[in-house]
């Protein structure tokens, strides 16, 4: 009854935001009371799931605002006096680089990667010759001036470099400043040109799907770091490309080697284009090249921090040095930090194949994965669930333009008494169960069940099972069925 008394003066989501949220724990006994009922949000339920919080604005749209009648006729004249002057420089300095960057590893292997750095001949063409091709390959993109705090650090003082990563061009100034072993995602290998460039600068790549890759790329990072030989290694923590209003989450990778390392920020800013390179929300790369080559003048700054040197309990700790480099690049940027991931981006391209729209899938994955224990391979598992218990065509339907979409909204009827029941292969559930089903995942009594409510009321019985049973999603279905249900 005290309960019903709280719903009466509260709103139930306002109660689900403001409770705590300890890290994950196996067994869950505070959230799973065995056999019997539990209130979740003042409502009765069969099981408390894990209580979910407020999804941070997603960084991985591009808010590049509409074209206005002014900047059209603006985009008309620089069309017609600079696009061509500008499309035949930024061809001819990115296959020059390209051409430079082949011949330097000419009799060389470059792929798999050597273990030996190039001779010092071969790095001095790519060194004097590169940088200002590629600088110029940045002036036909409309960079005219670029402003620069501060200096690279020398590598003795800090070997590893990591900057915020908003856009491709984030390589092209790392080439341009530095010119140092980049630590890249290996779908980039692909990449016509870039890929090839990348290949010549003896880049490291990394497979972000396969834990296994990523450990050897820690390996071959740490052995370049060791060889003064190789110049500096850059990193782009975050590991994926955001829209630059937030942080998203850091790997471990540039911290685990306990070496010095040195942060520096890209702040891009134009009143009419977002130059960011965000997928699936974002504008394609084709086409945010064309809008560059369209704009009278682009803007960037480049600020170098000064290097952060690890204590003792950082290098015990990577977590520690991570965090307090991620901070000292917020403040410089003058942005929040958020615990959205690569896992989310994959997750919105996964909506996006199964028909849903692709902020359904945001989890802000690093989060997700410390309060339910849950990783990527489990969140497809359960998205593809999902995705069969609802109707597409109603899913759209709910999404309106006016409203930034955090979760999928269906109908009540349709995950109570169908969807919901479909996903959890419960199709024969008495209407009973239904109806106590749809309260222990409906967390804010909104009348409808968001993946990630789908997400957080699973992940408590899957929590009561042994790994070796089987997935996520079947693990928690069969802890449904035989000890909830029954």
């Amino acid at each position: 009854s005290r309960a019903h008394s709280q719903k009466a003066h509260k709103d139930p989501r306002e109660q689900c935001r403001q409770q705590p949220i300890p890290p994950f724990q196996t067994p869950l006994d505070t959230y799973f009371p065995r056999n019997r009922s539990a209130l979740c949000c003042g409502k009765m339920a069969l099981w408390q799931p894990r209580p979910l919080w407020e999804l941070p604005p997603c960084p991985y749209v591009n808010h590049t605002p509409p074209v206005t009648p002014l900047q059209k006729v603006r985009m008309i004249l620089v069309g017609v006096l600079l696009f061509l002057p500008r499309l035949l420089l930024l061809l001819f300095t990115l296959f020059s680089a390209y051409g430079l960057a082949k011949l330097s590893v000419i009799g060389w292997t470059v792929h798999p990667r050597p273990k030996r750095a190039l001779p010092t001949w071969r790095r001095l063409i790519q060194k004097v010759l590169v940088p200002p091709l590629v600088r110029l390959n940045l002036f036909s993109l409309g960079f005219h001036r670029i402003k620069v705090n501060g200096s690279p650090a020398a590598r003795a003082d800090a070997p590893i470099l990591v900057c915020n990563h908003q856009s491709f061009l984030d390589i092209w100034i790392s080439l341009w400043q530095t010119l140092p072993v980049g630590v890249s995602a290996a779908e980039n290998m692909r990449f016509p040109i870039m890929g090839e460039i990348m290949l010549a600068f003896q880049s490291i790549f990394v497979d972000r799907e396969n834990s296994s890759s990523g450990q050897s790329a820690s390996e071959e990072i740490l052995r370049t770091i060791e060889d003064e030989r190789y110049p500096q290694i850059q990193m782009f923590p975050e590991g994926n490309t955001g829209n630059g209003r937030a942080l998203c989450a850091f790997k471990l990778g540039a911290f685990l080697p306990g070496k010095p390392v040195q942060p520096y920020v890209i702040k891009y800013s134009s009143p009419t284009l977002d130059v960011s390179w965000c997928e699936p929300l974002g504008i394609p790369v084709h086409l945010l090249a064309l809008r560059m080559l369209l704009e009278v003048n682009n803007t960037c700054e480049i600020t170098y921090l000064d290097p952060i040197v690890p204590t003792q309990a950082m290098k015990e700790k990577p977590e520690l040095f991570m965090k307090a480099v991620q901070v000292a690049m917020a403040e410089a940027l003058a942005v929040p930090v958020c615990q959205y991931s690569f896992g989310d981006t994959a997750l919105m391209f996964r909506a996006r194949k199964y028909g849903l729209p692709p902020k359904a899938a945001l989890m802000e994955m690093d989060r997700a994965t410390q309060v339910f224990g849950v990783g990527v391979t489990d969140c497809k598992e359960c998205l593809e669930q999902f995705a069969k218990g609802i109707k597409t065509e109603q899913a759209l339907a709910m999404a309106t333009p006016a409203v930034e979409l955090s979760s999928l909204a269906t109908s009540i009827s349709t995950l109570s008494s169908l969807g919901l029941l479909e996903a959890l292969d419960l199709i024969g559930a008495a209407s009973e169960q239904a109806d106590a089903l749809m309260a222990t995942f409906d967390q804010d009594h909104s009348g409808t069940v968001s993946f990630r409510e789908f997400v957080a009321g699973l992940a408590t019985l899957a929590a009561t099972r042994d790994k070796a049973e089987g997935s996520f999603y079947a693990r928690a279905v069969s802890e449904l069925k035989e000890n909830i249900l029954n």
